[in-house]
């Protein structure tokens, strides 16, 4: 690893609890308004109703954790990657 990368991640934001449990309700299927609302309001002054900021804070847990599994060859890594990349397009939402 090079130094940029390691110094890089170093710097970045770990998840946090609050992150992991809107990562697993949403892999559970549930409402990202409801687990946005529930979990991620008050933690950094962000808006808990932003879906746009929502979908930002579940897609970097839902990485690290497929990124996880990779490394430690576990079955489900694939489906984790899929499921993290579905959240970059909503469903049933247009494309502008």
């Amino acid at each position: 690893m090079s130094a940029a990368a390691s110094a890089s991640s170093l710097l970045r934001d770990r998840p946090t609890r609050a992150h992991l449990a809107l990562a697993r309700g949403w892999v559970q299927g549930l409402d990202l308004r409801v687990l946005s609302e529930r979990y991620l309001a008050g933690i950094d002054g962000e808006d808990s109703t932003n879906l746009r900021v929502a979908r930002q804070r579940l897609q970097r847990p839902l990485d690290e954790l497929a990124a996880a599994a990779r490394r430690a060859g576990l079955k489900g890594a694939s489906t984790l990657a899929r499921q993290a990349a579905l959240i970059q397009e909503p469903q049933g939402m247009p494309s502008l």
